[in-house]
């Protein structure tokens, strides 16, 4: 029988606590749909270059972005290694339903490696295999520093040792969920089932763990950037665990999940931006979608495929900080606004005031920390026009953030 042991120290206890803080306000809150749609897909491309950059793979973040977002079909072996694991990702959901079993992790292997490893794929491994590095690049006599053995190399012993670990997972229901999933994390590293992909496994595991305890984490931030800040200290502390202790790793790990891994102002962020009254908006309000001068219609906008239900400072903050000069802005921004609350008093909307609506503004701003580095990864800068058009944006929107109270929102 499986038991793990740790101790349920100061630091452990408030990170389980700072967990279920945040994993009850982001799941109270209404975010538009759009939005949420946006968020877990950049989220999910940014975890596949993240688990896969660890583990080695060269592909830089926009190749991977370009990669996955095309939607083509994979050139190379890291392509394909990304891509798999990308695909993985986004049927965890599907997964979601069936049990955490020897099966659904052969399952999710063998798809991770098809066409990287076929060889190996889906496969328990049953042979001896060491994990470490490389102390000199002499190839005549390299040295291995041994970071870690796992304890078994026979495949019937290993497929025991994470039947053990499966049953004490379906068993411990009632375990504060860091508990549970860096426990996981560690014991399925230590037991390390594969010659290759364990990492990514693991992780791929971890999240479902997650799922499975209507925790939807691909939702909002990415876990694997905590393991990215510090590949080292990540390496380091899952294998404090080995000798038998998992308290340190579950310190590392916890705080990871509970905010110090994502930004932690995610929530209240999305509370500013959720709270009070939505109404339908373009969603993609900037000059190439309006036409001016019509003889019967002053104004008219189209491309209407980015329509949401969210807050009007949505479409003003997009218009204000991509389509006009910062001078132009600055000089007309008041009565722009001003006109703006003065047509919603003359429907009826008279609570308002033009501080109020600075600070929806400054909201959305401040989530483009959030929104828009895929964006910008997914450019071909090798373009002058697409070069001029990012500087441009970039002065626009950096003169937002130094004329509305960004740093007054939180």
């Amino acid at each position: 029988m499986f038991q793990p042991k740790y101790d349920l120290t100061k630091t452990l206890l408030t990170n389980i606590t700072q967990i279920e803080r945040l994993y009850g306000q982001l799941e109270s809150l209404k975010i538009p749909q759009k939005l949420e749609l946006n968020l877990e897909r950049d989220n999910l491309i940014q975890s596949a270059y993240v688990s896969n950059s660890i583990e080695g793979n060269p592909l830089s973040e926009r190749e991977v972005t370009n990669l996955l977002l095309s939607d083509r079909i994979p050139v190379n072996r890291d392509e394909k290694e990304v891509s798999n694991y990308f695909h993985i990702l986004k049927t965890l959901n599907q997964e979601s339903k069936k049990d955490i079993d020897i099966n659904l992790t052969l399952e999710i292997h063998k798809n991770l490696m098809e066409g990287v490893k076929d060889q190996i794929q889906g496969e328990i491994r049953n042979e001896r295999v060491v994990i470490g590095k490389y102390l000199s690049q002499l190839k005549t006599l390299p040295k291995l520093k041994v970071k870690h053995e796992p304890p078994s190399h026979k495949r019937a012993k290993i497929e025991l040792e994470l039947k053990k670990l499966y049953i004490w997972l379906e068993h411990e229901q009632d375990l504060p969920i860091a508990i549970k999933t860096g426990i996981f994390h560690h014991h399925f590293v230590y037991i390390h089932p594969f010659v290759d992909g364990n990492g990514r496994v693991c992780r791929l595991l971890t999240a479902l763990v997650f799922l499975k305890s209507n925790y939807f984490i691909n939702k909002y931030f990415v876990l694997d950037d905590y393991y990215d800040i510090d590949r080292m200290m990540y390496s380091d502390k899952l294998h404090t665990a080995d000798s038998g202790d998992k308290t340190e790793w579950l310190e590392y790990f916890s705080e990871g999940s509970c905010g110090d891994g994502i930004n932690g102002s995610t929530p209240e962020l999305f509370s500013k931006l959720a709270e009070g009254p939505a109404a339908l908006v373009h969603g993609d309000m900037q000059l190439d979608n309006v036409w001016f001068g019509h003889r019967d219609v002053p104004v008219i906008l189209f491309d209407w495929a980015g329509t949401m239900r969210a807050k009007g400072a949505e479409d003003i903050a997009h218009f204000l900080s991509d389509s006009y000069p910062v001078d132009q802005r600055r000089e007309n921004e008041d009565h722009l606004l001003n006109t703006y609350i003065e047509k919603l008093r003359s429907f009826g909307i008279v609570d308002l005031p033009l501080p109020v609506l600075r600070e929806h503004i400054a909201a959305r701003i401040l989530l483009t920390l959030i929104t828009t580095p895929l964006s910008v990864a997914n450019r071909d800068f090798s373009k002058e026009r697409t070069k001029i058009q990012f500087h441009s944006s970039l002065e626009r929107c950096m003169a937002m953030w130094e004329d509305y109270p960004v740093g007054d929102v939180l």
